[in-house]
């Protein structure tokens, strides 16, 4: 069994100047808005669909040259972070590996 992470529709990412904000869409969240660096930035744009950890620390790796396994430590950091925001949707898919 795989566990596939998507963004949720309560946050939106805008980008202005230099900053990549994600922003609450709920009056009732304690954090309305916190800043992404460009490479959380990047997780975001694409948790736009279904993605794996491993799928998300193969794009960080292949695109910012770095080590696979520090790609999944980090994408493992930001998942969590998400997480407890409610800022990510996940399901189980049987059978996809």
């Amino acid at each position: 069994m795989t566990i596939e992470y998507k963004r949720s529709d309560l946050y939106v990412h805008r980008r202005i100047g230099d900053e990549n904000l994600l922003i609450s869409l709920q009056r009732t969240n304690v954090s309305p808005m916190c800043e992404l660096t460009p490479t959380a930035a990047d997780v975001w744009a694409s948790l736009s669909t279904w993605m794996t950890k491993d799928a998300l620390a193969a794009m960080l790796s292949a695109k910012f040259d770095v080590d696979r396994s520090q790609a999944a430590a980090d994408v493992e950091i930001f998942l969590h972070q998400l997480e407890s925001m409610t800022a990510l949707t996940t399901r189980e898919v049987v059978g996809h590996e």
